[in-house]
């Protein structure tokens, strides 16, 4: 018996011998010189590994995470890195070439996470490039300037996600205005743009147009104001509007401006003053998001360089905004994109590729001095809407409804009572000659009213009041 438990011993050891030579070790974990394979923490680890990998893995992992893992081979819950040893057996990784080591045992949990996740790590060498990527589950993007469409798709995936994002707020403000009693309900945002050929000469026509139409726009964009240093003082005084922003020539030829209603100059930022082009940058604050508004005029038979630097002075602002508004003066000319044209000029076409880059749709389609279409509605807002009025000077007025409700106020006004001002004295004695004997067989409801009539009906013979008004906005906060 003796002989033939030794020959099996020996005959055991032998296989696992040659086991161990033709397949390549499993772990070379070792701390202080003892092989580290047989250990009970990896006994632990193996099942611990084996009992996460069967459930369900989780799909939202953050590619932080995962980009960390890839850039520096470690993860900060614990101290696994790479090196000259593999993983334990049946770790699922997703790649059996690849190398780990352990420093301590409190890094098992990190590699338990990392491994059940099938993050990989770093190969040994790689260029980085898609030719030779490694081994990894995600590679890191190299970093450099974005292309142009990618620029453009960014650019349009934002505004998407801003636009569902402005149509759900409207729709719930909608929804909560129509319920609503005596709480203000924001209006639409109301653009005018104008080419007037000279501000101070057709102010006062100006204002009379402005009483005349159904409801004061929020804003007014001004194209060849023919503004100079001394005549921006009596720019100022457009009645009922705050000037916003403008620029000016130093000849004292064309020039654009920028007004906001009074009580909405609040929720308008100046953003800039374009330094080759005469045009102004605006920010509009509503309900569902900023709003940026460009006012532009563009002087004919001028160069191209002021519609190059469009999309320079607009890029640092659309990350933030739900839309964009252009308008303008614009004085270009293209038969396939603008109906009423005289032809197809360089400058149309440059325009057109332009906007179409920014994602912009020209809105107005009719002319807007005498046969032809020069001012322009550019915008994104899918739920933006023009009307062309009756010219001032010989500019047609446009008229911009962008369905993004904006601060509202509503005033309410109310009584309330002086009681500083009272007559104490009268009040007790014609309480006390008030005749109370119909309390006497009226019902409790009966006699809570009638009480309450008798005593409001002598206080207000005794005690002043005023009318005051309360002003109640959309922002609580204002």
């Amino acid at each position: 018996m003796t002989s033939l438990l030794s020959e099996n011993n020996t005959k055991t050891a032998s296989d696992r011998d040659a086991r161990t030579q033709d397949a390549p070790k499993k772990i070379n974990m070792t701390r202080g010189g003892a092989n580290h394979k047989h250990c009970c923490s990896c006994a632990v680890l193996r099942k611990r590994v084996i009992a996460i990998k069967s459930q369900p893995q989780r799909k939202d992992t953050t590619k932080r995470g995962v980009n960390r893992i890839w850039r520096t081979g470690s993860w900060s819950m614990g101290s696994w890195s790479r090196g000259s040893c593999t993983g334990p057996s049946g770790l699922p990784s997703r790649h059996d070439s690849s190398t780990w080591s352990c420093a301590h045992s409190s890094s098992m949990t990190s590699f338990v996470f990392a491994a059940c996740h099938g993050w990989a790590p770093m190969p040994e060498s790689t260029d980085g490039e898609a030719a030779n990527p490694g081994p990894g589950a995600k590679r890191m993007r190299r970093r450099g300037h974005r292309s142009d469409e990618a620029k453009q798709r960014r650019v349009l995936c934002h505004r998407q996600k801003m636009q569902k994002w402005a149509d759900s707020r409207l729709v719930a403000s909608q929804n909560c205005g129509a319920c609503s009693q005596g709480k203000p309900v924001g209006e639409d945002l109301l653009v005018l743009h104008m080419n007037i050929q000279g501000l101070i000469s057709h102010m006062a026509e100006l204002s009379a147009r402005l009483r005349l139409l159904p409801s004061a726009p929020h804003l007014l964009c001004v194209n060849e104001t023919f503004l100079d240093d001394a005549k921006c003082k009596e720019a100022e005084r457009l009645e009922g509007y705050v000037l916003i922003a403008h620029k000016h020539r130093a000849d004292g030829h064309g020039g654009v401006a920028v007004y906001a209603r009074q009580g909405f100059e609040k929720q308008v930022t100046h953003l800039g003053t374009s330094t080759l082009a005469e045009r102004v940058v605006v920010a509009v604050h509503t309900e569902v998001g900023p709003v940026v508004l460009v006012s532009w005029y563009r002087p004919p038979n001028s160069d191209t360089s002021s519609i190059e630097t469009l999309e320079h002075d607009l890029h640092e602002h659309l990350d933030a905004c739900i839309g964009t508004l252009v308008v303008g003066d614009l004085n270009v000319h293209n038969t396939s994109w603008l109906t009423h044209s005289s032809g197809t000029s360089p400058e149309g076409k440059l325009l057109r590729g332009v906007a179409r880059g920014l994602g912009l749709t020209q809105l107005v389609d009719k002319p807007t001095r005498g046969r032809y279409l020069l001012d322009l509605v550019l915008t994104d807002i899918e739920n933006a809407s023009v009307e062309v009025l009756p010219r001032i000077a010989d500019h047609s007025l446009v008229l911009t409804t962008v369905r993004a409700p904006v601060k509202q106020d509503l005033a309410i006004e109310r009584e309330v009572w002086q009681f500083h001002k009272a007559d104490w004295d009268m009040l007790d004695d014609y309480l006390a000659e008030h005749d109370w004997r119909a309390l006497d067989e009226a019902q409790p409801d009966d006699c809570a009213q009638i009480l309450t009539d008798a005593v409001l009906e002598l206080a207000r013979s005794c005690v002043p009041k005023r009318t005051i008004i309360d002003r109640k906005t959309t922002h609580p906060w204002f």
